[in-house]
């Protein structure tokens, strides 16, 4: 692990202190709005495929090299590499709390007292 990635790990601890929290709302949600807590599932773990990358960009830039780009085209495709499970990851989310807002909510039933 070189420099880059140390740092750049040690300056993920607030997101991870965020997941946690995150995990803790799904283990919370499981029983009592199963739908709400796999989308918020779903969103850490492509959040946490999307760290990943990042910490292991300098791995995933040498399989690049593979392939005929010039320096540009590495860089997005490398950028492309971690916006898109970030964009999906946000999507989860938001869908999450969409469905959340359009549940009927159990306090304007016709048979509440």
């Amino acid at each position: 692990m070189d420099t880059f990635q140390t740092y750049n790990m040690l300056a993920s601890i607030p997101e991870f202190l965020v997941w946690s929290v995150g995990g803790v709302i799904c283990f919370y949600w499981s029983s009592r709005k199963p739908g709400t807590a796999v989308w918020i599932g779903l969103a850490m773990l492509l959040a946490g495929f999307r760290r990943a990358a990042v910490l292991y960009a300098p791995e995933i830039s040498l399989y690049l090299e593979v392939f005929p780009l010039s320096a540009e085209q590495r860089m997005l495709t490398l950028y492309l590499t971690f916006s898109l499970p970030n964009a999906a990851a946000w999507g989860a989310l938001l869908y999450a709390v969409l469905r959340e807002l359009k549940a009927p909510d159990w306090q304007s039933s016709p048979h509440s007292p």
